[in-house]
Formats: C-alpha cells, sequence, structure tokens
C-alpha cells in the first residue's frame, strides 16, 4: 500500500531510441512530451528533433516537432503522456549546416518536402 500511494501522481514511461539517457522513468501523471524530455535528459546528438513519436499500446498516437516549441514557442502539438507510454526518438535523417550571415548559423534538421528556404525562414 505505501508503494501505491508513494507513486500516487506518478505514471512510468520509457524513453528510446537517439535518447541522452535511455530507459525508464517515472513522471508526473501530468507531464508532457516536453515535460518527459526535459526530465530526462533530452535528444542525444543523433537524434532527430523533429520526428520524436509518441507510442501507445505498440501504436503511434502523436508525431512530435520540437522545432515548434523552440523556434516558434507552439506547444500546440505536444502531447500528455500516460502509463506505460514510448517517447521514441529516431536517428536524425536530413540535415543542412548553415554557415554565414544567418541570423541563426547552424546545423538544422528539416522534414521531407522542405526547401533551403524554409531551413533559412526557421
Amino acid at each position: 500500500i505505501q508503494a501505491i500511494i508513494k507513486n500516487r501522481g506518478k505514471t512510468p514511461i520509457y524513453i528510446l531510441g537517439e535518447a541522452y539517457k535511455p530507459g525508464a522513468y517515472t513522471v508526473s501523471a501530468l507531464s508532457t512530451i516536453t515535460n518527459a524530455l526535459f526530465a530526462t535528459g533530452g535528444v542525444n546528438e543523433n537524434g532527430s528533433l523533429r520526428h520524436i513519436e509518441l507510442r501507445r499500446d505498440g501504436k503511434l498516437i502523436r508525431e512530435f516537432d520540437f522545432y515548434d516549441l523552440l523556434l516558434k514557442a507552439d506547444t500546440s502539438s505536444d502531447f500528455r503522456v500516460e502509463h506505460g507510454d514510448v517517447i521514441f526518438i529516431p536517428f536524425i535523417q536530413n540535415r543542412v549546416s548553415l554557415n554565414g550571415s544567418f541570423m541563426r548559423p547552424g546545423i538544422y534538421e528539416f522534414k521531407q518536402g522542405e526547401t533551403v528556404k524554409d531551413v533559412i525562414n526557421r
């Protein structure tokens, strides 16, 4: 009974794939994908920030684009995690390096169908 009381308001989840620290975690029952990523160390240097997957019972529930939060402060695609959910971070597939007179020079991930102009406008 003490274990039940101790874990009240907690949700066990898994962070897998290209996570900084993959594994099983217990997070607040009110946690979202971003809360869970921040609490568990986030995405490693090989992981996609544009295609983070929330899986429930073996099915893809939501794909999360972390760029929306980082660059636009848009949390509309964030989603609450539930007991046993898996947050899967795939390997980054497409990236481009922008150097020179850009507002934000660096290495950027891009989605299929995006153009160089789309990347520059980020």
